[in-house]
């Protein structure tokens, strides 16, 4: 499934994600521990210990200040990358962040999208091993993804 979050969540979102697609405005620690699948955004700050045992999946940052270092666990530290501009990963992470402004209105998304070119810089991608092997499998550099699938998500108060 997919959710847009216009807030901000709780320690250890999307542990254990294997393919939900998800976009928050922040998050407590433990991001994305044991995470096996899907993409997940985050607009704002993040919490110490992110990716602790995650190994497959993507976690797409903004992160004006450029360092994950500290915040990401050691499992991962060295699977943090750009992201590309023009490439699939830019697209799927522009798509979901249009998607995030679209259903929620957020402001924070309404700003980064306004200064895309900017804001791309800003962002960084948490891509475990396995992610990387797989693209290299399916003859792609690191700086593309496999499609996330499309789903029509029904806004929460909102029915069909």
């Amino acid at each position: 499934g997919q959710v847009f979050i216009n807030g901000i969540a709780g320690e250890r979102f999307a542990v254990r994600n294997t393919r939900g697609l998800a976009v928050v405005e922040g998050v407590g620690d433990h991001l994305g521990e044991y995470m096996t699948g899907g993409a997940v955004v985050v607009l704002g700050r993040t919490g110490k210990n992110m990716a602790a045992g995650m190994s497959g999946g993507l976690l797409y940052l903004h992160v004006p200040e450029g360092n994950l270092e500290p915040l990401c666990h050691p499992d991962n530290r060295n699977n943090v990358f750009e992201v590309a501009a023009g490439s699939t990963r830019e697209e799927q992470l522009k798509t979901m962040v249009q998607k995030h402004a679209d259903l929620t209105g957020s402001t924070v998304a309404l700003g980064l999208l306004g200064r895309w070119g900017e804001a791309l810089g800003e962002f960084r991608v948490v891509m475990p091993l396995s992610e990387q092997e797989r693209a290299a499998a399916v003859s792609m550099d690191a700086s593309t993804v496999p499609e996330a699938p499309e789903l029509d998500p029904v806004p929460v108060g909102k029915s069909s």
